[in-house]
């Protein structure tokens, strides 16, 4: 009869019965995963964030003790081999030229039907050409292929204009900004000043707009416009990640996930599309704060902030009693996501270790606990969404795995800096911890819980479960 009482509770509550923390040895092998499995463009580059994040930390955007824009000379490519590895790779595939017949300015890194995922593996490249003396591969310097690829972006890449809303009622155009005069320095502020209006198209030969893209794209503008003493290209930086959000943003504050021409739209809230774009802005955000600029872009920087926020507050009233998203997240009938969930987790705890709010770290940890859950014990993430058709379950994702490391990246400096907006104690991630969370809609019910009151049945039923190996 008392077991049957339980169960009820826990029924009605909606509380995840089992929290999992993940330990160092398993996350080896999460990170072991990553690194085999990643393939694709945009895999690589997110993989390359996650190193950066875990391995090279100083050197990762969300530092606070580094300087993750090191002058010449600073930093060795011995000292960064996992990245060199990456940008070596990316240039030993990369295309001789730009065989598009509408190409005027740039080359793309790799050839790709997507225009903007390229683009997430421009830090990396930007690193190498840092710590190797611009050396070649294939006859190309690691500086020469990012200045290509950035005007690839900003002058061969179709842009769009026009205005969605919540119907997704979609006016859209296509255009082609100025062909660039630029020299072999870089974009001039002259020059690009032409290119900064209409959103940069996601896919290369129609206009799309895929919340995806705020990962890739404004990241490594913002990147090369630190490195370069170019405020402007962290102004485009900024102006793009607003007319993403001008243009997929619905009432809600949740993103819809591709806009635009041609087919294979997708009106819905993809719980990984929306983590894309809320951690994209982060890393923007972080780029600014670094750079030497920062106090003259306070009103774009807050702007950032909100905006990511923004996303993780519209999105939290959804998180299951699994401690996941939906695949779309205001769908319930479609299947549990861990992949969109670990990046959404990490994005909750950046902005905490930022300073920009603790208002979002018990959603976080929710999140992160209950992905942590659907790690297997050869290091694998399951129940996710499948990459490459965002609408179906899948059983692997190079992009989870990184989510996982750079959730954990995360996580560890919240630890070290103090655990701010954790009230609970005991382990953060553990159901023993007393530590507030917000469980999604159950019955029809909005339902705050706190752990106090689960102690003596968290104790009963073993706690918080440390995955070992």
């Amino acid at each position: 009869m008392k077991a049957s009482a339980v169960c009820a509770i826990l029924s009605l509550s909606g509380v995840m019965v089992g929290a999992t923390h993940l330990s160092d040895s398993r996350l080896s092998k999460v990170y072991d995963v990553m690194n085999a499995i990643s393939t694709h463009s945009w895999e690589n580059g997110t993989k390359s964030e996650a190193i950066l994040e875990w391995t090279y930390p100083t050197l990762s955007v969300f530092t606070s003790t580094g300087n993750p824009f090191p002058g010449a000379g600073s930093i060795t490519s011995g000292q960064i081999s996992q990245i060199i590895d990456i940008a070596q790779t990316t240039l030993q595939n990369r295309p001789a030229s730009n065989t598009s017949a509408a190409a005027r300015g740039g080359s793309s890194l790799l050839q790709d039907d997507a225009a903007g995922d390229p683009a997430s593996l421009g830090i990396a490249v930007l690193l190498a050409n840092l710590t190797t003396g611009d050396a070649q591969v294939n006859g190309v310097g690691y500086g020469d292929a990012a200045t290509q690829e950035l005007n690839y972006l900003l002058y061969d890449v179709p842009r769009v204009s026009g205005a969605c809303d919540d119907e997704a009622s979609c006016e859209l155009w296509l255009y082609y900004p100025p062909a660039s005069t630029n020299g072999t320095n870089g974009t001039s502020n002259a020059t690009l000043s032409a290119a900064t209006t209409g959103a940069i198209s996601h896919r290369a030969q129609y206009a799309q707009l895929w919340s995806d893209s705020v990962f890739m794209v404004p990241p490594f503008l913002a990147a090369y416009g630190v490195w370069s003493a170019n405020q402007t290209l962290l102004q485009t930086a900024y102006t793009q990640c607003a007319l993403y959000r001008q243009y997929l943003r619905t009432s809600s504050g949740l993103w819809m996930h591709i806009v635009g021409s041609s087919s294979g739209l997708d009106y819905g809230l993809w719980a990984t599309g929306n983590a894309w774009a809320a951690y994209g802005m982060l890393r923007v955000w972080a780029s600014i704060y670094h750079s030497p600029y920062r106090g003259e872009m306070g009103s774009q920087m807050a702007d950032l902030a909100s905006w990511s926020g923004e996303i993780v507050q519209a999105a939290e009233q959804y998180i299951t009693s699994d401690g996941l998203f939906h695949n779309y997240i205001n769908d319930t009938s479609t299947f549990e996501d861990a992949a969109g969930a670990a990046l959404m987790a990490a994005t909750g705890l950046r902005l905490s270790t930022l300073n920009i709010t603790n208002n979002y770290v018990p959603a976080a940890l929710t999140l992160l606990s209950g992905v942590s859950d659907k790690v297997n014990s050869t290091g694998y993430l399951t129940q996710v969404v499948n990459p490459n058709s965002f609408g179906a379950q899948g059983t692997e994702s190079p992009e989870g795995q990184s989510f996982v490391i750079m959730a954990y990246s995360a996580f560890k400096e919240w630890e070290q800096r103090g655990q701010s907006g954790f009230n609970g104690s005991g382990d953060p991630l553990g159901m023993g911890s007393a530590a507030g969370r917000r469980v999604g809609p159950v019955l029809g019910l909005g339902l705050e819980s706190g752990w106090g009151w689960m102690l003596g049945l968290g104790v009963g039923l073993g706690g918080v479960l440390w995955a070992g190996l």
